[in-house]
């Protein structure tokens, strides 16, 4: 996993902040923004894998409005968790990952009526599979549906990311970075 952009903002994540960061990526990579090769396909080429988290989704609409959004898994799986408890939260992966509409439609039955109900405000384009089945004009998402890669960065990085100067987060990153790829050359 190697990171395409860093921002080191002020302040916890917001609107402000992923706005600001989206329209510094967007003009480092224009090509974010390039129009599908095909006039009948009215998406871009990126879909943005995101939390659902502090401002992010109204950012991407704004920054990136022809680029498809959709939402972690894992993410709605513990927030179901949290509210609904562990019996609630066990198949919201599945329910993500599968394109059998029959499975879906069982593991949404198991469910309590509230739980059920919070899924259903969810919209299923932005995070169900069987809606890739039911409209084709959504882009390809080749069955990723969490960002564990996004987190599994976050990991690696988190000792750049505590109580300490930005440019000195900013140097661990980098350090981090280029010892990966230096390792790849050398193995």
């Amino acid at each position: 996993i190697y990171p395409v952009a860093v921002a080191i903002i002020r302040g916890n994540e917001d609107q402000a902040g992923w706005t600001f960061f989206l329209e510094n990526l967007s003009a480092a990579c224009p090509l974010l923004s390039v129009p599908h090769h095909l006039d009948r396909v009215r998406y871009k080429y990126f879909t943005f894998v995101s939390d659902r988290d502090k401002g992010l989704k109204e950012a991407l609409a704004h920054v990136f409005p022809e680029n498809h959004a959709t939402f972690c898994a894992v993410h709605i799986q513990r927030n179901v968790l949290a509210k609904f408890g562990p019996k609630a939260a066990l198949n919201v992966c599945d329910i993500a990952k599968t394109s059998s509409t029959r499975l879906e439609d069982q593991w949404l039955a198991k469910l309590s009526r509230k739980a059920r109900e919070y899924l259903e405000r969810i919209p299923s384009e932005s995070w169900r599979s069987t809606e890739w089945i039911r409209n084709d004009a959504l882009p390809p998402r080749y069955g990723i549906t969490s960002t564990n890669n996004s987190e599994s960065l976050n990991s690696m990085v988190l000792e750049a990311r505590g109580d300490v100067c930005w440019l000195d987060s900013l140097d661990w990153i980098l350090d981090k970075m280029s010892t990966r790829i230096s390792n790849l050359r050398t193995n």
